[in-house]
Order: structure tokens, then C-alpha cells, then sequence
């Protein structure tokens, strides 16, 4: 295994390189965060030279599916704009939504959302969200989150583990945000609901994601960080299977299938 900084990636003389390095020479190659905005459709332009299949998360995906506009099944109602007064004028539309939760497009860890229970509070959130023409996202609020969010991890298809997360006030289940992990058992319906989830991924070049839901919806979708394995680590401890070795075995079958399919 060899790792690389994000800016050390390069083409040269029509090669993909890493450290000038090849990186069609390795099993997969596994791109882990976005690094800096700068470079970072570059970077995803440079990978998406990469032979099909070569990449965990293919360059594409990385770029048009690490954001919140994301249509996927079980998702709640959700618009994206950089227009307060269009996304209102959505919202009227939609007076059986009780309450909104207004998001950042780009954000992380739960900051800067906010939870809107009427409509003033939800136009004070859009115009504070979309100021400078930022895009934003609006999601009906699901009262199931305050009984806890599911993570499950993903990889090529497969959940390899999934923990609870409860919020320790209103609804962000961040563990940042104060948020205890607790251990989760799923059931034969929640499965089903993320193998759904996880075959749209992976028919959109997502070989790893960590699906969030607070059952039955779909709260949100992870693939740049595999935030998790240390949390599922720490909950399941000596007597589960290393998750980090689950996951290393489950990164060898999706190589293994990408060599049957390429015919490697």
C-alpha cells in the first residue's frame, strides 16, 4: 500500500501518476477527502483518466455526488437553490411540512444548519444560507431523527457495520455535536432500505459510503470520508470481527470483481 498527498497527483506524459508513480499499477486507488477547493476539480479530472473500476469512489462521483443535491431513494422532501424566495415559494407549496431543516450545500460536522418551525424562522435560514448567491439546501424535517440517526458503512454494496447515533439536543446526531453512539442491530426492512441505497450508489461509481438514516429516510450520504470506522471500532470491540479487516476484505472482493469484469 502506498499513500499519497492529494496534490501529488499528476499526469505525466499522458500517465496518472502519484509521486510519479503510476497509479493504474495499483489494485485501487482510494481518494480520501477532497483536499483543497483550489484543486480539487483538477485533481478529479486528472483521476477520471484512471481506468473504469480502478478507483473506490470513481472521479466523477467524488464530484458530483459529494454535495447534498443528491436524489436517492428514501430521501424526504429536498430542494436545492441559491434563491431564498424560490425555495419559500417551495415551501408554501408544501403546507403539510410542519417543519424545515435548511443546510449548507458544502458543509460538514452539522454546522450551520438550522432547524425552522414555522416560516419565519425558515425565510430568516434561507437568506442567511443563500447570502452571496450560496447555494443551500431544504429538507422537510423527520421527527425520527430525535430518536436517533443510523450510520451504516458500505463498501462495494455490502454493509460491513452500522452504529446509532442520538442526539444529545434537538436533532443533530453529529458526534461532534455531542451525539452519543450507541451499538444497532437492523432489521430485515432497514437493510433492505440501505442495500437500496447503496445499489444507486454503487450503479454511480460509489465503491464506499457511509449511508445515514433515521428510518425510513434517508438523511444523508458520506463518500469522501470513511467517518465511522473508528467510532464502530471503539463500539463493537474484541469479540466482533475487526471492522478495519472487513473492510480491507471487502475492498479485495470489489477488486477481485473489477479484474473478472475488466478480464484482467
Amino acid at each position: 500500500m502506498s499513500v499519497f498527498a492529494h496534490e501529488d497527483v499528476s499526469i505525466l506524459h499522458g500517465v496518472v501518476c502519484g509521486q510519479e508513480q503510476p497509479l493504474a499499477g495499483f489494485d485501487l486507488v482510494w481518494m480520501l477527502g477532497l483536499g483543497e477547493r483550489q484543486d480539487f476539480i483538477d485533481r478529479c479530472q486528472i483521476l477520471a483518466n484512471l481506468p473504469s473500476g480502478k478507483m473506490v469512489n470513481s472521479a466523477l462521483a467524488l464530484l458530483s455526488l459529494h454535495s447534498k443535491h443528491i436524489a436517492l431513494p428514501h430521501s424526504p422532501l429536498t430542494s436545492s437553490s441559491n434563491s431564498s424566495e424560490q425555495l419559500l415559494r417551495y415551501a408554501d407549496q408544501h403546507s403539510e411540512i410542519e417543519s424545515w431543516v435548511v443546510k449548507p450545500a458544502a458543509g460538514s460536522y452539522g454546522r450551520g444548519v438550522v432547524h425552522a418551525t414555522n416560516r419565519h424562522e425558515l425565510k430568516q435560514a434561507l437568506q442567511r444560507s443563500t447570502s452571496g448567491r450560496k447555494y443551500c439546501v431544504m429538507q422537510a424535517f423527520v421527527s425520527q431523527i430525535t430518536s436517533g440517526e443510523t450510520r451504516s458503512l458500505v463498501v462495494d454494496g455490502e454493509i460491513i457495520g452500522s452504529y446509532l447515533r442520538i442526539p444529545d439536543r434537538d436533532f443533530l446526531a453529529n458526534l461532534t455535536q455531542g451525539a452519543r453512539a450507541r451499538p444497532a442491530e437492523l432489521d430485515t426492512q432497514q437493510t433492505s432500505q440501505i442495500n437500496d441505497v447503496a445499489a444507486a450508489l454503487r450503479v454511480r461509481g460509489v465503491g464506499f459510503a457511509a449511508i445515514d438514516m433515521a428510518f425510513p429516510y434517508l438523511i444523508e450520504v458520506n463518500i469522501a470520508n470513511p467517518g465511522g470506522l473508528a467510532t464502530l471500532s471503539g463500539l463493537e470491540g474484541p469479540l466482533q470481527p475487526d471492522i478495519g479487516r472487513r473492510l480491507a476484505a471487502a475492498l479485495r472482493r470489489a477488486t477481485k470483481r473489477q479484474k473478472l469484469v475488466g478480464g484482467v
